[in-house]
């Protein structure tokens, strides 16, 4: 009976964390207009393909001067002159939210990895489970307890700058709809 159990909670645990993984997607697209100053990350298309022949692209990152029907100025560095890029040619328009604080990188940085290694760690030690190995859960918890560590040190270490996708069409209409109404 506790043989089946284990294949159960293995089972379980391998499907929760493939649920937890998944990336949520969190509501739509912001419509307000794109501040002034505020740091943008823009998607070009380029005529190199990958190796599998997916189109690649290439990304400029700066802060917005202004946004016009038909061109965005980017300021590039500070004292630069601002680069002027054809609204034509953007493909994804992306605003920063900054960099979390590192409790919270570091926290982000752990759950994912701990709770893939609990479920292939339980998975893994209840195939050929043999008399005097570790049971599944107790190789759950050493394995969620290694990655979880090791994605909250790196998580720390450097945490990465959160990018919210924006519709540059819409900016761009409401933004030309505010200015007519002045």
């Amino acid at each position: 009976m506790s043989r089946r159990f284990d294949h159960h909670v293995a089972a379980l645990s391998v499907v929760l964390s493939l649920v937890l993984s998944v990336p949520v997607v969190a509501g739509g697209q912001s419509l307000d207009p794109i501040p002034a100053s505020a740091r943008v990350r823009i998607d070009f298309p380029t005529t190199d393909r990958s190796r599998f022949h997916r189109e690649r692209v290439q990304s400029v990152v700066g802060n917005v001067e202004t946004i016009r029907a038909d061109t965005l100025l980017l300021v590039i560095r500070p004292g630069a002159v601002p680069l002027r890029i054809p609204r034509s040619v953007v493909r994804n328009l992306y605003v920063s939210d900054g960099r979390p604080p590192r409790w919270r990188a570091a926290l982000e940085g752990a759950v994912r990895p701990a709770l893939i290694a609990a479920a292939l760690g339980a998975a893994g030690a209840s195939i050929h489970r043999k008399e005097g190995d570790p049971s599944p859960a107790q190789m759950a918890a050493s394995s969620a307890a290694w990655a979880g560590a090791t994605g909250a040190i790196v998580g720390a270490w450097s945490p990465k700058e959160r990018w919210r996708p924006i519709s540059l069409q819409d900016s761009i209409a409401r933004q030309a709809s505010s200015t007519r109404s002045r």
